[in-house]
């Protein structure tokens, strides 16, 4: 049986990180979770299709894990830093914006979310 309407198309398809969940919990574990999605482009629309997720621990054994640091825009290189590096980014991170909240509760506003 044919399908109704089936029609030839040309496109281009590539995987990326949909959703990042830092897990901080007290005692532990603490876990980093990509959640995956699949992205297709044809002939003027996109479609998206989840795929999945990546999880990993961050702890002792694996603090020191070393990755290549890429440019979002090109791919290529930048240094080489560890899962460790990641955390204390992520941490100062929310520090700078904890600070800058109560700054803003402070002053009377009401920082955007």
């Amino acid at each position: 049986m044919a399908n109704y309407n089936e029609i030839s198309v040309e496109g281009t398809s590539y995987i990326r990180s949909r959703r990042v969940i830092c897990d901080n919990h007290l005692p532990g574990p603490k876990m980093i979770t990509f959640h995956e999605e699949q992205v297709f482009n044809f002939e003027g629309r996109q479609i998206k299709q989840d795929l999945g997720y990546i999880t990993e621990p961050f702890n002792e054994d694996t603090t020191g894990t070393q990755f290549d640091l890429l440019d979002p825009v090109s791919g290529t290189k930048i240094s080489t830093v560890t899962y460790g590096h990641v955390y204390a980014i992520l941490h100062s991170l929310y520090i700078h914006l904890a600070l800058k909240r109560d700054a803003a509760q402070q002053e009377g506003e009401t920082p955007e979310p």
